[in-house]
């Protein structure tokens, strides 16, 4: 199966919404705004990978200091009370890349906060930081669009 394959190449098991996404789709296009579409299983691939230059530029960042430490409580919100500017810089170098980058806007899995085995998802944008959520379903649910893959 690609799915257990592709957790084979990046050394992880993924989580369980997304991965019952893949079941489902294997990949989805149009999605979002901004966002051309998630790839198919063999596609995803750590930020790291794909946009060293991007990380970069944020870690060196005046407007994202990465010596800035966010405590948990402001870290932990999530919702319409999030600040997308108040997200851990430092877990870019750690997400996982699974839609297309276009305009600048990206989803990443988070594997840094987990939560019942979920990673913690985000919309990650150079124009408005990231708006995080705390799993794959939940970003899909409060963006008014829940699928059979559920």
């Amino acid at each position: 199966e690609e799915i257990i394959v592709t957790e084979e190449r990046l050394g992880t098991r993924l989580p369980p919404s997304y991965r019952n996404f893949l079941k489902v789709t294997n990949g989805l296009n149009n999605w979002h705004l901004g966002i051309l579409g998630f790839y198919p299983v063999n596609e995803v691939n750590w930020f790291s990978q794909t946009h060293e230059n991007w990380i970069n530029i944020y870690l060196n960042s005046s407007r994202c200091d990465a010596r800035i430490v966010i405590p948990d409580e402001a870290y932990f919100v999530y919702g319409e009370m999030q600040e997308t500017y108040s997200f851990r810089v430092e877990y870019l170098a750690s997400a996982l890349q699974i839609s297309m980058a276009d305009e600048g806007e990206v989803v990443l899995l988070n594997p840094e906060v987990i939560s019942n085995g979920e990673w913690e998802a985000w919309i990650f944008s150079d124009h408005t930081g990231a708006s995080r959520h705390r799993s794959f379903s939940e970003m899909f649910q409060v963006n008014g669009l829940m699928g059979a893959w559920r």
